[in-house]
């Protein structure tokens, strides 16, 4: 058995955003009120860190489980959004902003067993609890929420909770080669879309399947992904749009853009390793 504890600070120096420079007292003046500006601040992370790496049964079994408390700050988030220009156009650009202070804590469990000599198994687990605590979540909080408050919520993007669970048989099939079968179940837990936590994306159940022979060098297998041909989304997040922007006064300025569910997939794959 392995104990471990560590604790690292890491930084990510802060910059300019180029696209802002020159650009009329207007313009900057409508961007500075949603918290956009020509400088952005250095990003940190405070990360402390304990773990447990354990190998059991003569060697059949090993196990890593790591305990995390971080704090992100100031986070450098990269953003598209629009702005009208003194002739009244809009126009559209990418910024860099600083995402407040957020907090994370967390679990991740590995495990690896072999069964018996043909049987293994493989799983993960992740738990990740990341609140913000301090964030004016401008301008889209008082669009969406009334208010630019959002501490206490959790972050967007961020699921709590992860897992897989992977079985393989193998066997000798004749000569050099081995048969084999695997199937892999992959959990993913709701997320929210943006800091409002008012909008998610559903779990996510996958299956993928293969089937093939192998000799250590090559390998030729057939394959099904999303098995069971689940048709939950797999992610979203908010944005923007100039047409949006410019009807702001009619609070036309939600949008939300979905990542389409991929189809049952079948394949077949080779692979030669030298």
């Amino acid at each position: 058995s392995l104990v471990y504890a560590l604790f690292s600070r890491g930084n990510r120096p802060g910059g300019f955003n180029g696209s802002l420079v020159g650009q009329p007292a207007s313009v900057l003046a409508q961007l500075q009120d949603v918290g956009i500006k020509v400088a952005y601040d250095e990003e940190g992370l405070d990360n402390y860190e304990m773990g447990l790496k354990t190998t059991w049964l003569d060697g059949r079994a090993q196990t890593t489980i790591a305990l995390y408390h971080d704090i992100w700050s100031d986070g450098q988030v990269r953003n598209t959004t629009f702005f009208m220009t003194p002739d009244g156009s809009v126009q559209q650009t990418t910024v860099v902003t600083n995402q407040g202070s957020v907090k994370m804590n967390g679990v991740e469990l590995e495990a690896n067993f072999a069964v018996t000599q043909n049987l293994t198994v493989d799983t993960t687990l992740g738990y990740s609890d990341a609140t913000f605590k301090v964030f004016p979540y401008v301008p889209k909080g008082p669009q969406i929420q009334g208010s630019a408050d959002v501490t206490g919520n959790r972050l967007d993007q961020a699921p709590k909770w992860m897992w897989s669970i992977s079985p393989q048989y193998s066997a000798p099939l004749m000569g050099e080669y081995d048969w084999f079968v695997r199937l892999d179940y992959r959990h993913r837990g709701r997320f929210f879309t943006d800091a409002t936590n008012i909008a998610w994306v559903p779990t996510n159940d996958l299956f993928n399947a293969r089937l093939g022979i192998t000799n250590g060098t090559l390998r030729l297998e057939g394959y099904v992904e999303n098995l069971a041909n689940d048709k939950s989304l797999l992610g979203g997040l908010h944005g923007n749009d100039a047409f949006g922007f410019s009807e702001r006064l009619n609070n036309r300025t939600n949008e939300i853009r979905s990542v389409l569910p991929n189809p049952r997939l079948f394949g077949i794959r080779a692979t030669y390793d030298f």
